[in-house]
Formats: structure tokens, C-alpha cells, sequence
């Protein structure tokens, strides 16, 4: 007779038909060195995830020929199926991995005319496309690229999704600038701002309101892209229903157009005051500031910021104390 725990072990093993009921997380086996693993591209620098997963006996997916079946929370099943290549609806899935900080699965797809990545939530099932840049901490917001493939000019889109686990649809927020143009016509020409190319490098969120954004520009001659000519960091800070940027990169002229209260002259009541919070002083100028500095002294416990606002040909330093206005130039 088949014991209480032998029979419990069958069940959690990934033989013929009988799959973990959690899914797996990502071995570093299967991850690039980037990505903090330990896995290794070939000569032409690709690297076959899916095959790697199935190698390492992953059971959240199966594939038989040209179908990727992809396993959900309560015995789900989603599944994705290839066209042959020389076909117009072209079409192939590979399966990418599981993430258990976001609760996703990731596909990568193909067609003759786009690639990009499609997200399954394990528990709802509820599922999205966007090329990803970062989550916001509560999962609540994804930042990826605008459809920019055609005109290489940098866009963004933010797009808001429903909370882990629950069903929705995933719906895109209003990005204010030429950064969330939807279109190659009234996007960014990098000529403009002095390079042939300009790609977001890497992506940080601060908060669940606010996402750093650091930009890599190439100049004429660089087209291998292996290193920028110049980096530069930008920020996005929801205000209200609309994702606010505080200005194009590579340049100093603002996205939005906002007065700075005059610093040199008494603050009145409704003004810039020592002791306010810095949700205040944002509340007060209207936008998060465009840049800030450490004291050194920080590090040795004196909780010393100055955040830096400019607008105007004119520049705003308000230095914090343990979370406060203690100063101001």
C-alpha cells in the first residue's frame, strides 16, 4: 500500500502528465549573466531559454510540437499555438520563465511584423503584451516602450494593470511630452538632441508614483551601440491621472512648464516654509524636482538631502533635514 507521503511526492513530482501546482521560479542556469545567472550565449549571442527550462525539468509549461501549453492556478491551461514561418501570420512562442515577484509568466512571440513579450498571471490568468522596462512596486503600473520599432525614436508607454491575482484589462495612462507621443511623427528626433540614437539603458522606480529613467545616446559613427557616447536621467511622476515628465533627455528644456516661487524674497503664508514636508514643497511647485544631492555627511547618519527644481532659465535648491525643509537657495 502506497504510503500518505509517498503519494504526496508523486503528486509534486513533474512526471508524464502530473505538473507542481506552484510554478517554478527561474533557475540561474537558465539566466543570463545580466540577468544574475549563470547561463552562457553562444557564439551568436542568442540563448534558447525554453530549452533550457525544459532541460531543467520547469514544470510550468509543456511543449508538443508546435503548441505551448502554459499551466494557471486551479488546473488552467493557456495555450499558444505556432504558423509555420513563410506564411504572412507567421507566428512563434517561447516560453521565457516564471517570475515569483510579480506572480507572471513570460512568453516571447514573433510575427513577420512585431516581437515582444506577453505576461500571464498565474493566479487570474489575466494577460497583457508590452515590451517591459521595470513594474512599479505594487505591480500596479508597467513602464515599456512606445511602438517605435518603425522610426527608432525614444517613446514610452505606462500602462496600468489590475492588482495581482484579479481579472481586468490592462489600460494605458496618458504620459504628458513628446515622450509619450504614440506616433513616429510627433515623437523625439534624436538628431535633435544631438545623436544618432537615443535608448533607455535602465529603468529604477523610486516609488510607486515616481520611475528614474537613465538614457543612453549614440552619436554618428557609433552604430554598434556597445557603449554610449553620454548617459542622461530623467523623471516620471504620476500627477493626478497623467504621468508627468520633467523633461526631454539630452536637454534642458522641460517637459511642462512650471514657475518656481522667487527664493530670494520673503516666504509668505502658502509659500516655501522650513519645516514642510517634501510632499508639500511638490504639491506647492507642482512636480517632483529635477535632480538631487547627497551630503556625504548622509552616510554617517545625518539624513541630509538637496533636491533641486529649475524652470525658466532659473534654479531651486531646497535642502532637507530628516525629512524636511531646513533650508533653502
Amino acid at each position: 500500500m502506497m504510503t500518505l507521503k509517498a503519494l504526496l511526492l508523486m503528486c509534486l513530482l513533474p512526471v508524464a502528465g502530473v505538473y507542481a501546482a506552484e510554478p517554478q521560479a527561474t533557475p540561474a542556469q537558465c539566466l543570463l549573466p545580466e540577468q544574475g545567472g549563470t547561463a552562457k550565449p553562444g557564439k551568436d549571442g542568442s540563448f534558447d531559454v525554453e530549452k533550457c527550462l525544459s532541460k531543467a525539468g520547469i514544470p510550468n509549461f509543456n511543449r508538443k510540437g508546435k503548441t505551448l501549453t502554459i499551466f494557471l492556478a486551479g488546473g488552467r491551461k493557456e495555450l499558444f499555438k505556432d504558423v509555420s514561418p513563410g506564411r504572412e501570420d507567421s507566428t512563434e512562442h517561447r516560453y521565457t520563465g516564471y517570475d515569483p515577484k510579480t506572480g507572471f509568466h513570460q512568453i516571447e512571440y514573433k510575427t513577420t511584423e512585431s516581437n515582444g513579450l506577453i505576461f500571464l498571471d498565474h493566479e487570474s490568468g489575466f494577460g497583457f503584451s508590452s515590451d517591459v522596462y521595470a513594474f512599479s512596486p505594487d505591480r500596479q503600473w508597467v513602464l515599456g516602450g512606445g511602438d517605435n520599432q518603425y522610426c527608432e525614436r525614444p517613446m514610452l508607454a505606462m500602462q496600468k494593470i489590475p492588482a495581482r491575482g484579479q481579472k481586468g484589462e490592462a489600460t494605458s495612462a496618458v504620459i504628458t511630452g513628446k515622450l509619450g507621443a504614440t506616433d513616429c511623427e510627433t515623437a523625439i528626433d534624436p538628431g535633435a538632441l544631438g545623436f544618432l540614437f537615443v535608448n533607455v539603458n535602465k529603468v529604477h522606480w523610486l516609488s510607486n508614483e515616481q520611475v528614474q529613467i537613465e538614457w543612453a545616446g549614440f552619436k554618428q559613427g557609433n552604430e554598434d551601440l556597445k557603449k554610449a557616447d553620454a548617459i542622461d536621467t530623467t523623471l516620471l511622476t504620476l500627477q493626478g491621472e497623467q504621468w508627468v515628465t520633467d523633461r526631454l533627455p539630452f536637454s534642458g528644456k522641460q517637459a511642462v512648464s512650471k514657475s518656481l516661487p522667487n527664493a530670494q524674497t520673503p516666504m509668505q503664508s502658502g509659500s516655501l516654509r522650513t519645516g514642510m514636508t517634501l510632499e508639500e514643497v511638490e504639491k506647492l511647485l507642482g512636480r517632483s524636482a529635477d535632480r538631487f544631492k547627497i551630503n556625504p555627511l548622509a552616510l554617517l547618519g545625518k539624513q541630509e538631502i538637496t533636491r533641486v527644481w529649475t524652470a525658466n532659465g532659473r534654479q531651486l535648491e531646497v535642502t532637507f533635514v530628516g525629512g524636511v525643509v531646513a533650508s533653502w537657495r
